[in-house]
């Protein structure tokens, strides 16, 4: 039986973006200051070169 381990939304969104940018070259994340409350920091750690932070500008995302 395959174990299912529980995890917050923040932390599942963050683990499935790193596992996303191993199979997509092109994938980006774009935050606005907040990269490691909503957890994708991880990203950033991983594919730094696609990782952007626009500080605290969400105007600047668009």
């Amino acid at each position: 039986m395959k174990m299912i381990q529980s995890m917050g939304m923040r932390d599942a969104v963050g683990k499935i973006l790193v596992e996303l940018g191993e199979d997509i070259e092109n994938l980006i994340v774009i935050t606005a200051d907040v990269g490691k409350s909503t957890r994708v920091y991880g990203f950033n750690q991983r594919f730094p070169e696609r990782y952007f932070n626009v500080g605290i500008a969400e105007q600047h995302m668009i």
